[in-house]
């Protein structure tokens, strides 16, 4: 039924139902980009931290060494 409460034909429910699901498409798709960007973030920072573990290890290494 429209708002006039006269009934649609199956067409134009279509038309409608799939104008109304778009939103919630392009939510989700924003949801879903924004948690990859969240999660090549976080790997950035792990190898950032590894990095750092790693040099750090090589410097006091060379100063036990002296």
């Amino acid at each position: 039924m429209d708002t006039e409460g006269k009934f649609m034909d199956m067409e134009e429910y279509e038309a409608i139902s799939a104008k109304a699901a778009q939103p919630q498409k392009v939510m989700e798709e924003e949801k879903s980009e924004s948690r990859r960007r969240e999660l090549l973030q976080s790997l950035e920072s792990t190898r950032l931290a590894r990095t750092l573990r790693e040099t750090l290890a090589g410097k006091e290494a060379r100063i036990k060494e002296l």
